[in-house]
């Protein structure tokens, strides 16, 4: 957000949740056994899981919320953290505050993208 605030550009960051999804069901880990062996392990806790994490409903909400929030309200926010549907910026780790981190993971991020698409 810092970045371009002057070109009236802004950006929110989000976390939504650990979700109930069978989104890695076909992640293949090391090997077939390993595999499957935390497939099974998964399903086991499934029904452990499901009170402890949220819906995929519930995980949705706050993308829901931060891309339905005013203009006015967005511009406020920017460079803010969301979870649970709020701006959360005191749940934030001290190391994520920091501005050179910030910008080293910035860099790096940016090295990466622009080796991907030469």
């Amino acid at each position: 957000n810092r970045r371009y605030v002057k070109e009236n550009v802004y950006a929110v960051s989000l976390h939504p949740g650990a979700i109930t999804t069978d989104l890695g069901r076909n992640l293949q880990v090391y090997n077939e056994d390993v595999s499957r062996v935390l497939q099974d392990v998964f399903k086991g806790l499934k029904p452990v899981m499901q009170y402890i994490m949220k819906s995929e409903e519930t995980g949705a909400a706050t993308s829901i919320r931060t891309a339905v929030i005013t203009d006015e309200e967005f511009k406020k926010s920017g460079g803010g953290y969301f979870d649970d549907c709020n701006l959360a910026n005191e749940k934030l780790r001290e190391d994520m505050k920091d501005e050179k981190l910030q910008k080293m993971v910035w860099e790096l991020s940016d090295k990466i993208l622009l080796s991907k698409s030469l």
